[in-house]
């Protein structure tokens, strides 16, 4: 049996280890397996952003504390952050780009902006 395209299943003609008939057959598959890929990316990133708008809106809005039920009303994915560290031994900090947040007590948080770190010359 004759190896076939692995985009329109056409009969392969030529080298043994060919797996497209031509280069648009090529970069149609290809483009499949990336743009899945990226879908899922692109809904990490949509999640994350809405995040950060949700925190940098209550923090300037001059509250800092608030009730993790009341930013998930408004569509915050408490799961979705893009970095964690210990505060200490009881305390970890989440953040979604530059703005963090802890929980300080059950199903209560204080937001921060982070502030960026000059470099020195």
């Amino acid at each position: 049996m004759k190896p076939k395209c692995l985009e329109c299943h056409t009969p392969l003609l030529g080298r043994s280890d060919k797996k497209f008939c031509d280069n648009l057959c090529r970069t149609a598959h290809h483009n499949k397996i990336q743009h899945r890929e990226n879908i899922e990316i692109r809904k990490t990133i949509s999640i994350l952003t809405k995040n950060r708008s949700i925190l940098k809106q209550i923090f300037e809005s001059g509250e800092t504390i608030v009730s993790l039920k009341y930013i998930e009303i408004k569509g915050f994915r408490k799961e979705y952050f893009t970095q964690f560290h210990m505060v200490n031994d009881k305390m970890g900090a989440k953040h979604c780009f530059d703005y963090s947040y802890i929980e300080i007590e059950e199903g209560v948080i204080q937001i921060a902006q982070l502030v960026a770190k000059t470099e020195q010359v």
